[in-house]
């Protein structure tokens, strides 16, 4: 779990630094996420820095609220490529990597706590997908994202297309 921290805590520093030289932004998600056999809401919060023009870097984290005993936590480092299609209006491609902690929850997590077994996996995985963005005003935009996220590890596996809704503050 420490080593968990302090990843999160380099990713965020690495934002930082570029916070300076560019445009940045942050804001909100809210996503549903889609497999055959797990589906469930979520939500979360992103720092956007554009690095060179029309190109940025997404550091994002979720929480997949549980469903059938089982929880998701997310955090993915994107790049994505800007895309005009008209004024005010982009579209991108994504890819990154994602840092997941797939989590057992309620009466299973005591049953296999009982039995000795993991109650959580740290998965690394990567993510691709496509996404549209809209300046509803000079600094704040809405945004829509989808993605195919994967990550396996010692019998968990993450396999799901995540959907998501957010609003971005830019300045």
């Amino acid at each position: 779990m420490k080593k968990f921290f302090a990843v999160i805590c380099m990713m965020l520093m690495s934002t930082a630094m570029f916070a300076q030289a560019g445009r940045i932004g942050a804001g909100i998600n809210l996503g549903y996420g889609l497999s055959s056999d797990y589906k469930t809401f979520g939500a979360g919060a992103k720092f956007q820095y554009e690095f060179v023009e029309n190109v940025r870097a997404e550091l994002a984290g979720n929480y997949w609220f549980p469903k059938d005993d089982s929880a998701v936590l997310d955090f993915d480092l994107n790049f994505q490529y800007l895309i005009g299609i008209a004024d005010g209006w982009n579209v991108y491609p994504v890819a990154g990597l994602s840092l997941i902690d797939m989590m057992i929850t309620g009466d299973t997590k005591d049953a296999a706590k009982a039995f000795g077994a993991d109650t959580n996996k740290m998965v690394i995985g990567f993510n691709a997908g496509v996404g549209t963005e809209y300046y509803l005003t000079d600094n704040l935009k809405a945004n829509l994202d989808i993605k195919y996220q994967y990550g396996k590890k010692d019998g968990w596996k993450l396999d799901w297309i995540p959907i998501q809704l957010g609003l971005v503050y830019s300045f």
